[in-house]
């Protein structure tokens, strides 16, 4: 077409191949979904439905060819190590998508907030520690034998009454390779029956393992 829109005739001037040409136009199909995350590490018994959050972002549109994205019903961002979440705690993910995938809202990461009113902390020594699951063939023996500066968060009310009777620490070895000789293992720490009453942070204690 020329400056005034005229389609411009060339037959009569050139010659051309081929004079048909295929294009290929991709269709994208675009839909609205929930963002999500899953926490690990949390205590057992804990009611992690009752914790409350705020995410920067609750949902994205995005696109993808053809109608891939008819079977996408959440995008999940990743995990949070429940051992992190503190008082007024905010925490980032990444928002990934498949190379193919086209982030619509250019969402790249989503903060979730914990609330800090009406949540309290405490520390305490904790010198109830319970060996479970040891390996038939050792004998175990706490090195450490207690544990100082355990933060116990939560529901502030709650937490004022909270005693280091009420918390319970376990050294779980089923998953830990034993051996002869001194190393450090994880302790998992819970409060139950105490509703939104959590031990932040990460612990350890060593451990002497001899064979039987």
């Amino acid at each position: 077409y020329d400056a005034n829109n005229n389609k411009l005739e060339f037959d009569q001037y050139l010659t051309y191949t081929p004079q048909t040409i295929n294009v290929t136009v991709p269709v994208y199909k675009q839909k609205t979904v929930p963002l999500t995350f899953a926490f690990t590490n949390v205590p057992d018994g804990f009611p992690i439905d009752q914790l409350k959050y705020e995410m920067s972002h609750s949902e994205i549109t995005i696109a993808t060819p053809n109608n891939a994205v008819d079977s996408i019903s959440e995008l999940s961002v990743g995990n949070i190590d429940f051992r992190k979440v503190d008082v007024g705690s905010v925490i980032t993910l990444d928002v990934n998508l498949p190379s193919s995938y086209r982030n619509v809202d250019n969402i790249t990461q989503v903060t979730v907030t914990f609330p800090s009113e009406g949540m309290g902390s405490k520390l305490l020594t904790i010198s109830n520690l319970n060996i479970v699951n040891t390996p038939a063939e050792y004998n175990i023996q706490l090195v450490t034998n207690r544990l100082s500066n355990v933060k116990i968060v939560g529901d502030a009310d709650v937490v004022k009454e909270i005693t280091a009777a009420d918390v319970v620490a376990s050294i779980d070895l089923m998953d830990t390779t034993v051996t002869t000789g001194q190393f450090s293992v994880p302790v998992k720490i819970s409060v139950p029956n105490k509703g939104l009453v959590w031990a932040a942070g990460e612990y350890t204690v060593v451990i002497r393992a001899s064979e039987k």
